[in-house]
């Protein structure tokens, strides 16, 4: 079967949570930093929800027999005014059904969301993965990003 990447719509969003749930669930077994609140789906899809309608943002789904297996969410950001390059995309998040992984699916998300940032004039996309996950440093690695920035954090004490 083929999958078919095509701009998500608001309907398609129940289908996602378990996508979101999955990718969640992965996250919070890194560390306690990832912890979820208990209505922590209600809040994602209220966030989330609205995005679909603005500008900024694009969302897609991979499709597979008709059943959702995976989706991104980029958005479209400014730089500050001072240098030439004045926008960026930025991928706020990926995740591809656990049984599905590994066969090119959420590679083929982002070559489709590149596809849409270029159209809008998109020099570059960034991403931020845990420096622990060694699947996404694979697929964003497979699909030519390179290190950029290094975020550091420190935990502060009581």
């Amino acid at each position: 079967m083929k999958v078919t990447i095509r701009e998500a719509r608001l309907e398609d969003l129940r289908a996602m949570v378990p996508l979101w749930q999955q990718l969640m669930d992965f996250h919070e077994d890194l560390e306690g930093t990832y912890n979820l609140v208990d209505d922590a789906v209600e809040r994602w899809t209220k966030y989330i929800g609205p995005k679909f309608d603005d500008e900024d943002w694009y969302i897609l789904v991979a499709e597979l027999g008709g059943k959702l297996v995976g989706y991104t969410a980029v958005i479209v950001q400014d730089y500050p005014p001072v240098f030439i390059a004045t926008k960026h995309g930025f991928v706020e998040t990926i995740s591809v059904d656990e049984a599905h992984r590994g066969k090119g699916i959420g590679k083929q998300l982002l070559e489709a969301a590149e596809v849409w940032l270029r159209s809008r004039g998109v020099p570059e996309v960034t991403v931020r993965i845990d420096e622990r996950n060694p699947a996404s440093k694979a697929l964003f690695g497979s699909a030519g990003f390179e290190p950029f920035v290094v975020v550091r954090r420190k935990k502060i004490k009581e």
